[in-house]
């Protein structure tokens, strides 16, 4: 059994200064954030805990077309997706994605179309929050390798 963490959101994007900004975002808007940056990583963290969402770029390193994407639908359908990209994907290239449950948001992002697809959370509720940029190891051992390398507030 997974724990759980409706808390916070997973972010996936191969891209470090797009990560941290969006990560940025989300934190402004007090959401807890765990960001990788493959989806090999997204689903290792998957498996460890339940998340509120995932938002993740759409192309990722590795150019594996829209495998990672249509992976993380079909195993995991009840999760809120959102799905990020600085290219112009037609409509017919999201509608194959699956439900049609993802939402999908252009980069750059803005806070207020972030906003819109997940609501902002309360201060109070996020005020000792964190957010961790984690590279495969157990986010909760800081100073191991592969642990959480960055810690915020």
């Amino acid at each position: 059994e997974r724990p759980m963490d409706n808390s916070a959101i997973l972010l996936v994007d191969g891209e470090p200064r797009s990560r941290e900004q969006t990560a940025d975002i989300l934190r402004a808007q007090g959401h807890r954030v765990i960001d990788v940056n493959d989806e090999f990583q997204a689903l290792m963290q998957l498996q460890r805990r339940h998340y509120s969402a995932v938002v993740m770029d759409v192309r990722m390193p590795g150019d594996r077309g829209l495998s990672p994407v249509r992976l993380l639908l079909s195993r995991y359908p009840d999760l809120p997706v959102v799905l990020t990209s600085a290219f112009h994907f037609p409509k017919t290239t999201y509608a194959r994605l699956g439900d049609g449950s993802a939402k999908f948001l252009s980069k750059p992002l803005n806070a207020s179309e972030v906003a819109r697809v997940l609501p902002c959370r309360s201060r109070a509720s996020s005020a000792s929050t964190t957010s961790s940029q984690v590279s495969g190891g157990d986010p909760s051992k800081p100073g191991v390798p592969g642990a959480a390398t960055r810690s915020w507030i």
